[in-house]
């Protein structure tokens, strides 16, 4: 009998080893299986859209405070710009235009706004940058160039109140008024001078502009 129980206990160790040798085994397939699948594996690639979020490049995302400066840099981009270009002379861009043949920009889609979408983006630039935005097509070149788009400007640079560039009752008020145009070119006339004659080159020969 005890012989018997002696034998019981021996066939029950071997039997808990042969499942703990089992259960280990397995547990080293199951390590091995993981790292060999993880050293093979290609690191996994953020999408498009998560690498723009990641980098917080998003325009939504671009900090109020920031727009003038970013929208003006756009414009900027986006112009025609001739590095030999010298002041008062227009041959260079006169001569890059007579061997182009109008046509609809790569950032017409872009660009075509509809009803006031354009003035009021066009309302954040600073002069040089209006200025660059009438260089883009004709539209922007009629928006850019409006009395209206100037008159904060004008209001900030020679300290003209918002009343007095109103309608007024009172009619020596006026005169600023009449004066509204003398004091826009005359503000305009103060700017970078590339900018401002490249400006007044694409006025006068509005015809090389993209229509939309």
């Amino acid at each position: 009998m005890i012989a018997s129980d002696h034998l019981k206990q021996i066939i029950l160790n071997e039997e808990e080893m042969n499942a703990k040798n089992f259960h280990q085994q397995q547990e080293r397939e199951e390590k091995n299986q993981l790292e060999s699948d993880n050293s093979t594996k290609k690191p996994m690639e953020p999408s498009n859209c998560q690498a723009i979020v990641s980098y917080g490049t998003l325009p939504m995302q671009v900090n109020k405070s920031y727009d003038a400066d970013f929208l003006g840099h756009v414009l900027n981009e986006i112009c025609i710009h001739d590095s030999t270009y010298e002041r008062g002379h227009d041959s260079a861009i006169s001569k890059h235009m007579s061997h182009q043949e109008p046509s609809e920009s790569t950032f017409s889609n872009a660009l075509t706004l509809i009803g006031d979408v354009t003035p009021c983006i066009l309302s954040y630039c600073d002069a040089p940058a209006l200025c660059n935005a009438a260089c883009v097509s004709q539209t922007w070149n009629a928006v850019a160039n409006s009395d209206e788009m100037w008159e904060v400007l004008c209001r900030h640079r020679f300290g003209i109140s918002s009343s007095e560039v109103l309608p007024p009752p009172d009619p020596t008020k006026m005169l600023y008024i009449l004066a509204y145009k003398q004091l826009k070119d005359v503000f305009r006339n103060s700017m970078d001078s590339h900018c401002f004659f490249r400006n007044s080159y694409f006025t006068q020969n509005i015809q090389f502009l993209p229509r939309f």
